[in-house]
């Protein structure tokens, strides 16, 4: 079932290689519902919106993967 999310903030920077060049980048803040604001990058060359859920979706199965179990007590 799709997740829905929503963009919160993005921003362009402009990231240092050691090598002195450099990678645009860009920077999405988003939130998803039950979660707090998160960060995720994606190379400004290959900025879509196919390239952003494919982050997205990736920071999210990061997440529930690393989600401590829950218990209901009574």
């Amino acid at each position: 079932m799709p997740e829905s999310v929503q963009i919160l903030n993005e921003a362009r920077f402009n990231q240092s290689l050691p090598n002195g060049d450099f990678l645009q980048m860009v920077e999405l803040t988003y939130q998803a519902v039950g979660l707090p604001p998160r960060r995720v990058f994606v190379m400004k060359d290959k900025d879509s919106p196919q390239e952003r859920q494919r982050v997205i979706k990736a920071d999210l199965d990061l997440i529930a993967a690393t989600r401590p179990t829950r218990l209901d007590i009574p």
